[in-house]
């Protein structure tokens, strides 16, 4: 299941952006995910909306709380719209950009069933790794797009939204990129670590004490 995002309801014509159902975050070997709004809704002590904590309830969170309330706002339109209009308000948009698209990427994989090795045990395989995802060639178009505009949206040196990884990180997903039916839906799961931990330790507390998040709880109720 996806989501499209509408940004008219905070009155800024941006555009539109498909979310996945889902994000999971981890080291290549192990992740942690949102199972749904009841899980996320008792991980904080009140909140005026599920997955809507209040300013000290999420400064005071752990970060595995912390990584559930940034999936539930970005699971939801509505939230994720104003997430992202913050974003672009403080010229910080980048990584809610990347990891929207990465997103994205990873929900055309949704449907298969297979369990498959993680990038980072892909990743000791000697080239060419073996491929692990059986895709159709219009499949293949689709992603092939997908990565392009990843690419040159976020990690190439002319990138609109260029995110700050390190050099190893980039080189390493440039090859994941190459090799994406041995890599499936982590191929951006590196690229993606440091843009969560951005949105998680510096964004996202500085959006639940803003104006935009009293709005949003506002607009929710």
């Amino acid at each position: 299941m996806s989501y499209r995002v509408s940004y008219d309801s905070y009155s800024e014509k941006m555009g539109s952006v498909q979310l996945s159902s889902g994000y999971r975050f981890g080291n290549g070997n192990s992740n942690i995910s949102a199972t749904g709004s009841s899980k996320a809704a008792g991980l904080f002590r009140q909140g005026a909306n599920i997955g809507a904590p209040g300013p000290a309830d999420y400064l005071s969170a752990s970060i595995a709380r912390k990584k559930l309330f940034l999936d539930e706002l970005l699971k939801d339109d509505i939230k994720a719209g104003f997430l992202m209009a913050f974003c672009d308000s403080q010229f910080c948009s980048e990584n809610s950009r990347f990891v929207v698209s990465a997103n994205n990427y990873r929900s055309h994989f949704v449907h298969s069933k297979q369990k498959q090795m993680g990038w980072g045990k892909v990743d000791r395989l000697s080239d060419p790794k073996p491929e692990q995802y059986l895709l159709s060639q219009q499949e293949c178009t689709v992603i092939d797009n997908l990565i392009s505009d990843i690419r040159s949206g976020f990690l190439c040196d002319s990138a609109r939204y260029e995110i700050c990884i390190s050099p190893a990180i980039l080189e390493r997903t440039e090859k994941r990129m190459v090799q994406y039916k041995a890599y499936g839906p982590e191929v951006f799961d590196e690229a993606a670590i440091d843009p969560i931990s951005t949105l998680i330790k510096d964004i996202l507390p500085r959006f639940v004490v803003s104006p935009m998040y009293q709005d949003m709880l506002y607009f929710l109720d």
